[in-house]
């Protein structure tokens, strides 16, 4: 099976530290082509994981943002997003439960009538308000 992938740089990173990209899938014959995602190349490391789940955290409502504070579980995290995703570098604990969080709540989005759209206070896709985040969260899922 072929993909083309279409990637275009959109800025670059403090301090030279890498480039955010948005890559967009051109061509794909196993599932929906045009699907399009942001994401940060780092120089020296490659695509930075720990800022693609806090960026997918912060989409599903796990963290928090409230002006440049992220805040998980009640707590300060970090000031900034850059400060946020070094934090989840350094503590290996915390970003292991942040992404099994991230997973469980991508779990309830895609399954409404399980319990744990409940329990964990999950926008669904049957939700028709204002806050619910369908179009970032369905990104997540394809």
């Amino acid at each position: 099976a072929s993909v083309r992938l279409d990637t275009r740089r959109k800025e670059i990173l403090p301090d030279n530290a890498g480039i955010r990209c948005k890559v967009k899938v051109v061509k794909n014959k196993i599932s929906a082509p045009f699907k399009a995602v942001m994401l940060d190349v780092l120089f020296g490391s490659g695509i930075d994981r720990m800022g693609c789940t806090l960026d997918a955290a912060q989409d599903l409502g796990v963290v928090e943002r409230k002006g440049s504070w992220y805040t998980y579980n009640g707590s300060n995290l970090a000031q900034g997003r850059r400060n946020a995703a070094e934090a989840m570098r350094k503590d290996e604990a915390l970003a292991a439960q942040m992404e099994a969080d991230v997973r469980a709540a991508l779990d309830a989005y895609a399954n409404p009538e399980e319990e744990d759209a409940a329990k964990l206070d999950v926008p669904t896709a049957s939700d028709d308000g204002v806050s619910a985040p369908t179009e970032e969260v369905e990104s997540y899922l394809e």
